[in-house]
């Protein structure tokens, strides 16, 4: 694991076997130049074909770094807690997954809707792109936190509301 606001990320992704985006307290809208390597190896992941899984700020980092910075924008209603989220579309990924379930979330970035490469199939009713799969390769983004505990969830927000600039 690489800390990559803090530490330098792989040079290219020799020896890798996938490649998994974890969540940040950064905004992938901010632009932060730290970002710009990430953004070199998830292209040459995609060129490489390399199973690659980014969850939330990862989510976001893979159409920003492929599709450029209009990719993702501020979400116009942020989420944080448990939300229910949707399937909308078969993924073969995602096929045991049930159609709705209750999955914690906390964002205030979004990926644009629409976005003609990428094959979406969840959402929520304030996020139009929970989950997705870029069109024709082994890469796929959740906006969603699966790997959230309730416990964590709860930390997460209590740290929120008692945060101060």
């Amino acid at each position: 694991p690489v800390r990559v606001a803090k530490e330098r990320p792989p040079r290219n992704l020799d020896g890798y076997a996938g490649l998994v985006l974890t969540g940040s307290a950064a905004s992938v809208v901010d632009g932060e130049p730290w970002l710009d390597a990430v953004y070199d190896l998830i292209r040459e992941a995609l060129e490489r074909d390399l199973p690659t899984l980014g969850v939330c700020f990862g989510h976001q980092l893979i159409p920003r770094a492929l599709y450029g910075p209009d990719a993702v924008r501020k979400s116009p209603t942020s989420e944080l807690g448990w939300l229910e989220i949707r399937r909308t579309a078969v993924n073969s990924l995602w096929d045991a997954v049930p159609e709705q379930f209750t999955c914690f979330v906390s964002h205030f970035d979004e990926v644009t809707p629409d976005l003609p490469a990428l094959d979406v199939f969840a959402a929520s009713d304030r996020c139009p792109v929970q989950g997705y799969q870029v069109r024709g390769a082994p890469m796929w983004g959740l906006q969603f936190h699966p790997e959230k505990s309730a416990a964590t969830g709860l930390r997460m927000i209590a740290n929120f509301l008692h945060w101060r600039p």
